[in-house]
């Protein structure tokens, strides 16, 4: 597998929808007429979902190597630790063009004080059960460890959505997907701690296509925890 072949999404996207902008702006148009976020709340992706990133992300999920939920966590891990701006050393050699950002290999002089939670999008039960295995749930794992072992502090795991029996949104039409969206996921406040309202939240999905999904599950964070910092950051996203 060569990493280069996968498509970085340029630097500049809107915080919300995480389309890309021509210019350095932190919304695209529409989201600055219609989005209800706040400024607390930003959306980011890794790669184009094109080419051999859709290859890699099929294999993982449509026949099960799991091996690649290492691979896909630790991109991830960077691309949060670029989130929460840690200052990291000189980019070490080991750095690829296939990820934007390189692992800091020595101990970070600086740790990030406040409680990170890394909360991952539910498969749909009728997937799951397919696959034995909850795909977003096995790298969200491994995100929070990687995580807790380069900031030296404790990256809570949490599952706080939970998603009901509906239709698969790849088969609906681009205006059903919010109303189905709207129906499948509800949020489980009891297991919302009162110590996240000032914390750092990463919600993590494999693919971003109409921002459906990420538009119900920020909004509901939105409503619950309104002063915590929250991060719905994609492995792909449709362009």
């Amino acid at each position: 597998m060569c990493i280069s072949k996968l498509l970085v999404l340029p630097p500049h996207c809107c915080q919300h929808c995480g389309l890309p902008l021509s210019i350095e702006k932190k919304h695209c148009w529409q989201c600055a007429l219609v989005c209800r976020y706040s400024e607390r709340t930003t959306i980011k992706s890794l790669w184009v979902y094109l080419g051999m990133a859709k290859r890699l992300l099929r294999l993982y999920k449509e026949h099960c190597v799991k091996p690649l939920a290492y691979f896909f966590a630790h991109s991830l891990a960077l691309l949060l630790l670029d989130c929460i701006a840690i200052p990291q050393k000189k980019p070490t050699p080991d750095q690829f063009s296939g990820i934007p950002f390189s692992m800091p290999l020595e101990t970070l002089s600086e740790t990030h004080t406040s409680q990170i939670v890394v909360c991952p999008i539910p498969s749909s039960p009728y997937n799951t059960y397919i696959r034995q295995f909850d795909h977003m749930s096995l790298i969200a794992k491994h995100v929070a460890k990687e995580l807790s072992c380069i900031l030296k502090t404790n990256v809570h795991f949490a599952t706080p959505f939970k998603r009901s029996w509906s239709s698969a949104q790849k088969k609906l039409e681009y205006g059903k997907r919010f109303s189905n969206v709207k129906n499948s996921f509800s949020i489980k406040k009891n297991l919302i701690d009162a110590e996240w309202q000032k914390s750092t939240i990463f919600v993590i999905d494999d693919v971003i296509t109409t921002g459906a999904t990420a538009q119900t599950c920020m909004t509901m964070l939105e409503d619950t925890m309104p002063n915590a910092n929250k991060y719905f950051v994609s492995l792909m996203r449709v362009l």
